[in-house]
């Protein structure tokens, strides 16, 4: 299921066609192609994650201090700008990324829902996309999709559901 505010709406009808058409960037591509990274219950895109990071199991207690939960650490830690990796147009280049994500998802984890994010900042500053994921969890919110609109930005959540999740 997709979630947007209106500004993200307009943004993906003014685009679709670009979007449905578009070829995702080599090195966005290479994320994707170097997968995914399981520790505990935690999942991670191997190349995003952090080289300082261990990579052995994650005790719940210490996550919780910092990140709440589970959840809010995959957010914060898949968290990586579009724009790092394109010099195409990072907001379309995100929305052809996430779909490629979606896809890639549920070939290696089928009974496994996850949360996507993307941000969009467009302003004088520039045009920047964020994009992010989590595995869905009970009592584990961290984007309220009833309060999107409250963003002064386009957000897009999607939220997709493996085989094990009631439909």
């Amino acid at each position: 299921m997709i979630y947007t505010n209106l500004l993200m709406k307009e943004f993906l009808d003014i685009n679709e066609s670009e979007i449905r058409e578009g070829k995702l960037d080599k090195e966005l591509d290479l994320i994707l192609k170097e997968g995914f990274l399981p520790i505990g219950d935690c999942v991670f895109l191997e190349k995003i994650f952090p080289s300082s990071y261990a990579r052995c199991s994650i005790e719940k207690h210490k996550i919780e201090r910092q990140f709440t939960d589970f959840s809010g650490y995959e957010v914060s830690t898949n968290r990586f700008h579009i724009e790092d990796f394109t010099d195409q147009d990072p907001l379309i280049q995100s929305i052809i990324f996430s779909n490629k994500f979606k896809k890639k998802w549920l070939i290696d984890f089928p009974l496994e829902s996850v949360n996507i994010t993307i941000g969009f900042q467009d302003d004088e500053v520039g045009r920047f996309a964020t994009f992010t994921f989590h595995k869905s969890r009970n009592d584990e919110v961290v984007h309220d999709i009833n309060s999107l609109e409250l963003y002064a930005q386009p957000i897009y959540v999607e939220v997709i559901s493996g085989r094990s999740m009631p439909v």
